[in-house]
């Protein structure tokens, strides 16, 4: 793995992280998937904390690399899209 994967990869993990944790999305569905998650003790927790949550996404990210890389490339493209929002909105 290059520098350049694992820049991919890390950017994917934060897009799909800041999508579960901080967007409502369309129609509120992550919204919802995080109400729906709220039932669960163990995934309500994971859910609370940007880190920890990370760290889960982190992992499946580099998993879905090996078996489906370009799925992480679409991602990888939304977590720079939502990281230059973050230091415009600053």
């Amino acid at each position: 793995m290059t520098v350049s994967d694992l820049l991919i990869v890390g950017f994917a993990a934060f897009a799909v992280t800041y999508l579960l944790r901080y967007v409502n999305g369309p129609f509120n569905l992550f919204y919802i998937l995080r109400e729906f998650i709220d039932i669960y003790v163990f995934l309500s927790q994971l859910f609370s904390c940007f880190w920890c949550l990370g760290f889960w996404v982190g992992c499946l990210t580099l998993v879905i690399y090996v078996f489906v890389p370009q799925l992480v490339y679409v991602f990888c493209v939304l977590g720079i899209l939502g990281l230059a929002h973050e230091v415009i909105a600053e």
